[in-house]
């Protein structure tokens, strides 16, 4: 008896037994060992039957604390290799982002395998279950084969893999990116947002948060539109930004939580991700309420001008009106009376009322250009320029110019305006021209190109007298005059009405001159310019 009194300290192997009884205890074979279906044929059905085999636990002579060792180890050991797999599926579920999942499974196999040979570990004890630990252990060492050349292949990708250190460089690079872009964010006085395809609002500044009367808290995440008086028109705004890449000066009003509104012209463009998809618009709004007071106050100033300019008009057209007729009939009822000196004042006096008169119609008209709402569409300045040419050519028969018009110059712009503008520009070639024998005139355009932008610049151009470019600053400036009334009639209201008209356009005006030699004036319209 052993001293547990249970089992034997030393034993006899029925399975030994019953193979030396087989072999007759003398090494011979018999007929029956040696027949095909024998005792290899049977190999099978006896290896499966456990009580062929002796379990671990004789070995161990049943020292219950060698056996309770190995058993817990085992059992601990075999329930840790379980929990793994679990874990590794909890973490690929939590993080769907990570790449090579297949290897998680993998590996995951691999530990389950491992965890399955320990528990035939704890089986062995009591029952020999080998063939089946023997198939566990085949499995888990093709397992561990495939896993370690999978590992090995994935060496190169794992070696460049960054490391910690590398990672945390990294971040703080990005927080520092971060920081930064947030502080340009919110150095804006303009309210700024950046908005998902959804249409709800993904991050805001402070501005954002004043403008609203609204948390950070509440903005993110809800309807941009909400936030505005005129909802789906604010949909439609950067509905339109996705479709189209960028908005320009989209008017709206926000609305504070009090109730207060603020009108703003918004301007968004979309931001794409590392892949190129539109990741979102960014819109930044421009409080324009400052801006519109001015330009109400502006356009009082304009009317009360219109009124004031209007009622001037009439109040010295009245008085000039008297003088002119008066002087008419001095003239008719008096000639006889007065000798030539004073017919030649009373002339004089004529003529400078109707200067005036005509200082008073340009006057008004500079006034109009000023204040005249712009028509914008395409327009054949060729056939402008021409219509105007011919109406100075019938007023000036007597003449010899040669005025050359340009085919097929188009440009966009208010036809009216334009059309004033080609009046003074033509009506000062002519008049500069008047010392010339033979007159050139010519309209024309000129296109060149500017980082890698086609610009237009239209012209015209005379053979007249020209003028000093030292005075060339002071072209457009009412009243200035670049040669004295009495060589050239004129009230020096001309270039000031066309420099109103080619600003209103967008453009400029400019000149290029030599005394004696004739002049060129430039100008641009809109984009081009």
């Amino acid at each position: 008896m052993s001293r547990h009194g249970a089992r034997p300290s030393v034993i006899t192997l029925p399975y030994l037994q019953s193979t030396h009884a087989a072999s007759g205890g003398h090494g011979g074979a018999t007929p029956q060992d040696s027949a095909v279906g024998g005792a290899m044929g049977d190999w099978f059905t006896t290896s499966l039957n456990a009580l062929q085999w002796m379990p671990h636990g004789y070995c161990l002579q049943w020292q219950s604390g060698l056996v309770a060792t190995l058993v817990v180890a085992d059992g601990v050991t075999a329930a840790s290799y379980f929990s793994i797999p679990f874990t590794l599926w909890f973490f690929a579920r939590k993080r769907p982002d990570v790449s090579h999942r297949w290897l998680l499974v993998l590996f995951g196999l691999f530990v389950m395998a491992c965890g399955t040979t320990h528990v035939f570990d704890v089986i062995n004890v009591w029952r020999a279950s080998y063939v089946a630990d023997a198939g566990a252990r085949v499995l888990t060492a093709l397992l561990s084969l495939t896993t370690a050349i999978v590992l090995w292949r994935s060496m190169p990708m794992a070696l460049k893999a960054p490391s910690a250190r590398q990672l945390e460089a990294s971040n703080q690079k990005l927080r520092e990116s971060y920081q930064y872009a947030r502080s340009l964010i919110e150095a804006s006085l303009d309210p700024l947002v950046t908005i998902g395809a959804d249409g709800r609002i993904l991050d805001v500044n402070e501005a954002t948060e004043q403008a609203t009367g609204c948390g950070r808290e509440r903005l993110i995440g809800s309807d941009f539109s909400d936030y505005f008086t005129e909802p789906q028109r604010a949909r439609a705004g950067y509905q339109e930004a996705y479709a189209n890449g960028r908005v320009i000066d989209f008017p709206l009003a926000i609305r504070h939580a009090s109730g207060a509104v603020t009108p703003v012209l918004y301007n968004a463009s979309v931001y794409r991700d590392e892949a190129g998809r539109v990741a979102g618009v960014f819109a930044a709004a421009r409080d324009i309420s400052g801006l519109q007071r001015a330009e109400e106050r502006l356009e009082l100033a304009n009317r009360e001008l219109e009124a004031f300019s209007y009622s001037v008009a009439h109040d010295l057209r009245a008085p000039l009106r008297g003088i002119d007729g008066w002087s008419l009939a001095l003239m008719e009822d008096y000639r006889e009376q007065l000798d030539a000196t004073a017919q030649g004042y009373i002339d004089l006096v004529r003529a400078e009322t109707q200067r005036m008169g005509g200082l008073i119609d340009d006057l008004l008209l500079l006034s109009r250009v000023t204040r005249q709402e712009l028509r914008y569409e395409s327009l054949d300045l060729s056939e402008l320029a021409r219509t105007v040419a011919d109406r100075l050519l019938q007023a000036q028969p007597s003449r010899q110019i040669e005025c050359t018009i340009q085919v097929g110059v188009l440009a966009e712009g208010d036809a009216r305006l334009l059309e004033i503008a080609l009046t003074n520009l033509l009506e000062n070639a002519f008049k500069f021209t008047r010392p010339r024998p033979v007159a050139r005139i010519a309209f024309g355009c000129e296109e060149t190109r500017q980082a890698g932008a086609l610009r237009r610049v239209y012209f015209v151009r005379d053979n007249g007298v020209g003028f000093d470019m030292a005075h060339a600053d002071k072209l457009g400036d009412p009243f200035h005059r670049l040669h004295k009334a009495s060589e050239f009639p004129g009230t020096g209201i001309g270039l000031a009405t066309v420099q109103r008209i080619v600003r209103r356009h967008r453009g400029r005006l400019w000149a290029e001159a030599v005394p004696d030699r004739g002049a060129t004036l430039y100008f641009t319209l809109g984009a081009e310019a």
